[in-house]
């Protein structure tokens, strides 16, 4: 078994990787090291997006001392596997790990710091781990619609589903565990879902389908507002370590406030997850979603869906509204038929299509009113004299590929640009910033947009949108579209 002599040298080739500025020179001294087990579980247990460890930076123990040599990596995967089950948590988990670093060598609990935040401070993440060893680290996986440009590629009878409108989700069965990631790998705490596939009892599948939340009234919510929410599951973890910090220093009636507070978000949590709607469109071998492409022809992955949710022990669990249509015609009278219920459109499949990491071209997406996702460059201030002129007037987006630019203010709520009622019981008492309001915090976010048409930008030198409106600030997306995706809606 390697002892600190391995861990000495996955921190030298880390340092090392820290020290070149090029990433091809940074991959190149992985791939020298590729051999090294240590090294590459190292990135594993750091990048791997079904790992979580349940601390931040702020929430980190300091280490005042280190130890004698006696760290190995069988005890830093223990250590990461307690963390990430919830055996332990809290100042528990903060304590323990406080212990074991002061028994490591400084290089093991450096190298130990870094996974459990995350961020090996190298340069490098899951994408260039994978080029050297290949599948190790969790990608995010998704396959795209074309556009109706690419209509001509069905062959009929082909398969019209319901375009549901919340959030993507891969819901993930391995060796019997289930996980919950978003189109950018954020994982989804959702408990009593992860029950009700695990009594599916089939195992190393990867499901797809789309979250979305019923409201009060029993109708599904819009996408802003049932994302929102759902936003709020995927910052569960973070939540949580937040209120363990302020736990820590809290006494009397504070903690009691701090409890109490607590108790009320878990219970929205909670509401929020027996509100949710799981829509399911397909069921992908585990090994072909991991490589990118199952050639199975989608009519046997979706039959194989239907028989799967066929079980008498399934709970809750449905396939998205599905036909078989002949034509164009039907094709369209099935869009026609979901735009008059409310729905966002349809996506039209041909039957024999393999599943394929990327953007498909068997799949057509029909929308009446497109959507992109771009990047924020700044906000800008509201007109001078108008009721939010001390507000947020509306962000500056960009494509990926910077060939898009255009201003958009519409869909913004009054709380988004930063303002409320000077009196909270008078609406005509007009404006005030709210106290503490950061203008700054959607840079570099990612923005759901709707629009009609892509327009010639005034200076003719990019692209435009023509009615442009915010959908929603994503925090499930990290990148924004290409002109060139874009184009093709």
């Amino acid at each position: 078994m390697y002892i600190l002599d391995s861990m000495k040298a996955v921190y030298d080739i880390l340092k090392k990787m820290e020290s070149i500025p090029g990433t091809n020179d940074k991959l190149d001294v992985l791939r020298e090291n590729k051999d090294n087990v240590e090294l590459q579980t190292v990135f594993f247990l750091a990048y791997n997006p079904k790992f979580k460890y349940f601390m931040t930076s702020k929430t980190f123990p300091e280490i005042e001392n280190y130890g004698v040599p006696r760290c190995t990596m069988v005890t830093l995967e223990k250590i990461c596997r307690k963390l990430h089950s919830r055996e332990i948590t809290g100042n528990a988990a903060r304590d323990a790990v406080r212990t074991w670093s002061e028994t490591f060598s400084e290089e093991s609990a450096i190298i130990l710091k870094r996974i459990i935040l995350g961020d090996l401070k190298v340069g490098v993440s899951a994408k260039g781990a994978n080029k050297v060893w290949n599948g190790l680290i969790l990608e995010k996986l998704y396959m795209r619609c074309s556009g109706l440009e690419k209509l001509k590629n069905i062959t009929y009878p082909a398969v019209a589903q319901t375009k549901a409108d919340g959030i993507f989700c891969n819901i993930v069965v391995e060796n019997g565990e289930v996980s919950f990631l978003t189109r950018s790998n954020t994982l989804l705490e959702l408990e009593s879902w992860g029950q009700k596939f695990k009594l599916l009892n089939v195992d190393n599948v990867v499901y797809h389908g789309e979250i979305t939340i019923l409201g009060e009234d029993g109708e599904i919510l819009d996408r802003k507002t049932g994302n929102g929410l759902l936003n709020k599951i995927g910052k569960r973890n973070q939540t949580q370590e937040s209120f363990e910090a302020k736990l820590e220093t809290a006494t009397g009636k504070k903690l009691v406030q701090l409890t109490a507070k607590h108790k009320i978000h878990l219970a929205e949590l909670e509401e929020i997850e027996s509100n949710c709607i799981i829509d399911l469109w397909d069921m992908v071998d585990l090994d072909g979603w991991m490589k990118g492409k199952d050639e199975t022809p989608y009519k046997v992955r979706f039959t194989n869906l239907q028989n799967t949710l066929s079980s008498p022990a399934n709970v809750d669990l449905e396939a998205i509204d599905t036909r078989t249509v002949n034509s164009e015609e039907e094709a369209f009278a099935f869009y026609e038929e979901q735009l008059a219920n409310g729905k966002e459109g349809s996506v039209l499949k041909n039957e024999n299509s393999p599943w394929k990491n990327g953007t498909s071209t068997q799949q057509i997406k029909f929308k009446e009113i497109k959507d992109c996702d771009l990047r924020v460059v700044r906000h800008y201030m509201g007109e001078k004299g108008s009721e939010i002129e001390m507000g947020i007037g509306g962000l500056e987006l960009i494509s990926s590929c910077g060939k898009l630019k255009v201003n958009v203010g519409s869909g913004l709520s009054r709380k988004e640009r930063g303002l409320e009622l000077i009196n909270p019981n008078d609406s005509s008492s007009g404006l005030k910033v709210i106290d503490g309001f950061v203008f700054n915090q959607y840079d570099d976010k990612i923005v759901a947009t709707k629009f009609n048409e892509l327009v010639d930008s005034e200076s003719k030198e990019t692209k435009s949108l023509f009615l442009p409106r915010i959908v929603e600030i994503r925090d499930d997306k990290t990148e924004a579209d290409s002109l060139a995706h874009i184009e093709t809606l």
